[in-house]
């Protein structure tokens, strides 16, 4: 019902006028103004259709079953408008969760819905679009500014100054830990500044733009005071707006399905409702939804893979655990978040008693899906 109130039409027409007025020339130009104010107004439309599911939620369960048979077989899988503006922001058919092993059949018996949507995956998204924006940013020419070059130069000094400090520290353990963290943040700036890398993980699936791209939004970041810089840096903080907003609508949704019709029962679609709806979510989703949870609702339940964590005395789990993350063996209750230093950790509360590890309870690297916690998560429902 509340889908009919969405304005699918009106975000997707913002989509299509960031594309459609001349392609060359916002790849060459980039005419912020315009395409700011038309993403201002996604996000705008997006934060009102995330702040429409709670009012859905005001029906108790069985106020909602009375009229749930009304809608079968028809399931918000079958929204075409909302396919369509997937696409337009870039979701690639690689990267969709597959229903019933089927994608175009739901749509089959309307061709020009068909039409549509293979007119939408073969033009250039909005992610494509921004991605060769990126690519061209000024000063990133080596023979230029050289920015990235200066880049590096300037995080391998701290770096250094850094070891070098902790090469000073007297208490062994403290030092221990201090060079372990150094090392662990050159990993992730090699992440950063190699390029095949960066590769690797876009061939994974943990990153999507290109190395060159990522530069340019390093550098728009790094200079956003900058007159130069400062509306695509608006640009780009409105673009991690509608990515957080779109998150929180399926989040929202997962819930709302899981509050209203449980884990078990099947969509109106016939598709498996609440564990479908969860799968759309990845795991970067995931440990989103998890964190927003934990914030708002309260404790979640995780079955996990705690082959290492016997021997767990203290600190922030940031190693990858033994086993597969599908083996999962325990379960445990993740009660908060905090930050430890600059390490931003879940509190898990073990069932091993008080004398385990930190009085009972571990810290886990939040991002990361360490030892799979975000695999298979329950939220507790407090009725």
């Amino acid at each position: 019902m509340a889908e009919g109130t969405y304005e699918y039409e009106c975000m997707r027409a913002e989509l299509l006028g960031v594309e459609k007025p001349n392609r060359e020339e916002f790849e060459e130009k980039m005419k912020l103004r315009k395409e700011t104010e038309q993403e201002e107004m996604l996000a705008d439309q997006l934060t009102l259709l995330v702040d429409q599911v709670p009012i859905l939620e005001t029906m108790t369960p069985l106020d909602f079953m009375d009229f749930r048979d009304f809608l079968s077989p028809a399931s918000g899988f079958q929204s075409l408008q909302f396919r369509l503006l997937e696409n337009k922001l870039g979701v690639k058919t690689e990267h969709r969760v597959k229903y019933n092993q089927k994608y175009w059949e739901v749509f089959a018996s309307d061709p020009q819905a068909v039409e549509k949507l293979a007119a939408t995956e073969s033009e250039p998204s909005l992610a494509d679009m921004v991605q060769k924006w990126l690519e061209r940013t000024p000063g990133l020419e080596v023979d230029g500014f050289n920015f990235w070059g200066k880049f590096q130069e300037s995080v391998e000094k701290l770096l250094s100054d850094q070891e070098a400090s902790a090469n000073e520290e007297e208490h062994e353990n403290v030092k221990t830990y201090r060079l372990m963290d150094i090392e662990k943040r050159r990993e992730v700036y090699k992440s950063i500044f190699d390029a095949s890398v960066h590769d690797a993980l876009v061939a994974r699936g943990d990153r999507r733009f290109t190395h060159r791209a990522l530069q340019g939004a390093i550098m728009i970041t790094f200079y956003r005071d900058e007159p130069r810089f400062s509306q695509p840096h608006q640009l780009l903080m409105l673009l991690m707006d509608i990515d957080s907003l779109i998150t929180k609508w399926r989040y929202n949704h997962v819930i709302m399905v899981q509050r209203m019709i449980g884990s078990q029962q099947l969509g109106t679609g016939g598709s498996s409702g609440y564990q479908y709806l969860r799968s759309t979510l990845s795991l970067v989703d995931r440990e989103h939804l998890m964190l927003r949870y934990l914030a708002t609702r309260g404790p979640i339940v995780a079955a996990v893979n705690a082959a290492s964590w016997q021997y767990y005395l203290g600190g922030v789990v940031q190693y990858h655990c033994d086993g597969s993350y599908e083996d999962l063996n325990h379960a445990v209750e993740i009660v908060g978040y905090n930050l430890e230093g600059t390490i931003p950790y879940y509190l898990v509360k073990n069932s091993w008693g008080p004398r385990f590890g930190d009085h009972g309870y571990i810290k886990i690297e939040i991002g990361k899906n360490l030892c799979g916690i975000a695999n298979r998560v329950s939220f507790i429902e407090l009725m």
